[in-house]
């Protein structure tokens, strides 16, 4: 069923919500999840729409549900409205702090990077890994379009003799999985024609 814009928000839009949530409790026995209730009211919870318009605070799906007066559902880690970004960037400072260098998107939980792309964390000005990275003060892992072109290739193949050099053998896709993805999906070097991984290794290889 389609609703009309702005059909969710506002103080109307909540009893609404309210509303729905209470005859599917009914209904069902039980509280509803998010996916279970029209989309409109999730995106509202996400954006703040509702917060500061009752005495009580809604930032989270658990938190309109006690607005309803339904019994709360098990916490899932999502990260998702201002307190939730406020544990991404935890988890960010933590993992510098530990390691010395900044996290790529494969070595924090898949949800973040997943909730960056759907667009959850815009209000925070982050639509993209390194604008999380700048939002935590910490140093880019790349800069965009560094793979590109000539040079890009040449940076490739320094990084795949370097790693070569301490480790005494050449890297896996997992270990360089920016430069993998470069040669292997988003076929970054066809004009120097270099097209796979193993291209890429032999015209690295140090002699």
């Amino acid at each position: 069923m389609g609703y009309p814009r702005g059909y969710w928000q506002g103080i109307e839009g909540l009893q609404r919500a309210r509303e729905e949530a209470r005859e599917f409790s009914r209904k069902e026995g039980r509280s509803p999840g998010p996916k279970e209730l029209p989309a409109g009211i999730q995106g509202a919870i996400l954006r703040e729409n509702y917060n500061k318009l009752t005495k009580k605070t809604i930032l989270s799906w658990n938190e309109f549900l006690e607005y309803c007066k339904l019994e709360k559902r098990p916490v899932r880690e999502n990260w998702i409205g201002s307190k939730g970004f406020k544990k991404v960037e935890k988890i960010v400072n933590k993992w510098f702090k530990e390691t010395g260098k900044s996290p790529t998107a494969h070595d924090l939980p898949a949800a973040i990077k997943r909730n960056i792309y759907a667009g959850l964390y815009a209000q925070f000005g982050v639509n993209g890994w390194n604008d999380l990275l700048r939002r935590c003060k910490l140093p880019l892992n790349f800069e965009h379009g560094i793979r590109k072109g000539e040079k890009g290739l040449l940076r490739a193949q320094g990084e795949i003799r370097e790693f070569y050099r301490k480790n005494g053998r050449m890297p896996e896709p997992k270990e360089m999985w920016g430069v993998y993805v470069a040669v292997k999906h988003a076929k970054t070097w066809e004009e120097q024609e270099v097209n796979s991984w193993e291209e890429l290794k032999e015209l690295s290889a140090i002699l």
